[in-house]
């Protein structure tokens, strides 16, 4: 049987002599966490074998010296860009979660000359840095922070423009799978929300050291960094809106009964203090617990990507080890301490990390009356929210003063930032339709509903029914609707 190449080789070296390899140049990262680059490993050892040279390319475990190696990385943070580089005996197969395709594909067919319909032409190819490639996706943001805050202010306006979103799926923290989600969406109602809300901030765990401590780790990877980022990207550049909440962990190691770690309490207001004072442990952990969140928003920066940001949800509960009640016998934290913990986070990305022209930020209490006791102020703040769940299914709008209007008092655009049923078994029986004759009912109750989210899983409208109907309903905006709006 003929081969494609009767001889390939990379600089001079004979491509029998190289094996496969998945993760970065530096040989560190783990197979299992670059899925895609494995299943690319695995059809270029077979085409080596059956298509173009008749030997099977070996896929090595790691990377040893005076090995050669073809290594495939898809855990590049340039996301927009990829890669085929011949260097130092290796062949460097590299891009992003999404551009990793481009750079297989073109060092298949644009240096090898493979295409599936194959070749028999008995080739003799050696390949050099003189014939390495580059490339870049054009992704493009088609709006910026004061064109994404005029759209919020004009559907808080309007009672036929209320902007779709749910909270993503996820199955490393409460929400990072966002293409996943838009695929289930896109399949089930035939068209997509105009938001999604990731949660980066679970990627930071408590975990076990050697010596059997809890200690704090940061276990997002590049390459779910990339991913997370270039499906954004794409999604954004498709005239979509990314929002970011955080579920942080507690950095005090505070755990509530069941051992949720961003819940418990922050041990009173002198240690919630000691916790935004520079220099000490409490600061040093609180900084690490908003660290993976952190590297989302500089690369958000990198490509000058507006989001929308809802720290501090909730605050006005008592579940989470951030809201202003403790539970557990702790100290009820003053309204001073709470505001100065949001303006403290405000500073971080604002002045640290220089997200102040990008990021919109969201306010979003429980509905109950003291919905504005940790207000911050109208200069921290430029969407009001709530996030309300209702107790029936079939929810009617209040006859009676309520905190959704009491916060429409700030006049900014009125959001339900997380929405949907509140018993967990009652999910399933809760609709889409069930969720707009609520929004529709708020309106015409006088109390403006610029945008919902639904939460993620069962509470999502990729999972609730009458999906499509919802989405394209006169009142709802849908991703089509809102890529003519951009267009305009």
């Amino acid at each position: 049987m003929a081969y494609s190449f009767k001889k390939l080789s990379f600089c001079g070296i004979d491509s029998s002599d190289f094996s496969l390899y998945t993760g970065d140049s530096s040989g560190k990262l783990m197979r299992w966490e670059s899925v895609k680059t494995v299943e690319y490993a695995e059809i270029l050892s077979k085409l080596f074998e059956e298509k173009l040279t008749g030997k099977a390319m070996p896929v090595a475990s790691e990377m040893t010296e005076g090995g050669h190696y073809i290594v495939l990385c898809a855990s590049s943070l340039d996301v927009t860009e990829y890669s085929v580089k011949i260097e130092g005996g290796n062949v460097y197969i590299t891009g992003g979660y999404l551009t990793i395709d481009n750079a297989y594909k073109a060092f298949l067919e644009e240096m090898l000359g493979y295409t599936e319909e194959g070749t028999d032409s008995d080739r003799v190819l050696d390949l050099t840095a003189a014939d390495n490639k580059f490339g870049t996706l054009d992704f493009k943001v088609p709006y910026n922070k004061k064109q994404l805050f005029e759209l919020f202010e004009e559907a808080n306006k309007r009672d036929d423009m209320i902007i779709s979103g749910t909270h993503v799926f996820g199955d490393k923290s409460n929400g990072f799978e966002l293409q996943h989600t838009r695929d289930i969406i896109e399949e089930k109602a035939e068209n997509c929300c105009c938001a999604f809300e990731i949660d980066p901030a679970l990627f930071c765990r408590v975990e076990k050291n050697e010596a059997g401590e809890d200690i704090l780790v940061d276990t997002l990877t590049d390459y779910d960094l990339s991913r997370v980022v270039s499906e954004a990207y794409n999604f954004i550049s498709d005239g979509g809106i990314l929002s970011i909440c955080m579920h942080l962990t507690n950095p005090t190691d505070n755990k509530d009964v069941a051992g949720r770690t961003y819940k418990g309490n922050i041990g009173g207001n002198d240690n919630a203090l000691v916790l935004m004072t520079e220099g000490t442990p409490l600061n040093a952990k609180f900084r690490q617990v908003m660290e993976p969140t952190l590297r989302v928003v500089r690369l958000l920066k990198k490509y000058n990507i507006p989001f929308l940001f809802r720290p501090l949800h909730e605050i006005n509960g008592d579940w989470f080890w951030w809201c202003y009640r403790q539970r557990d016998g702790g100290e009820v934290l003053r309204q001073d301490v709470i505001v100065k913990l949001w303006r403290y986070i405000h500073y971080m990305l604002t002045e640290e990390e220089g997200v102040k022209d990008l990021a919109l930020w969201v306010y979003a209490p429980s509905p109950m009356f003291d919905n504005l006791h940790c207000y911050p102020g109208d200069e921290y703040v430029d969407i009001m929210g709530m996030d309300w769940y209702c107790g029936d299914l079939k929810p009617k709008a209040p006859t009676v003063p309520h905190p959704y209007g009491h916060a429409l008092s700030k006049n900014k655009p009125m959001i339900l930032a997380e929405t949907g049923v509140g018993p967990q078994d009652m999910r399933p029986l809760y609709d889409c339709l069930d969720l707009l004759e609520f929004m529709k009912d708020l309106m015409r109750n006088g109390m403006n509903v610029a945008y919902f989210s639904t939460w993620t899983f069962r509470g999502s409208i990729a999972n609730m029914i009458h999906n499509k109907e919802l989405l394209e309903s006169p009142e709802v905006l849908n991703l089509a609707d809102l890529q003519k709006y951009w267009a305009k």
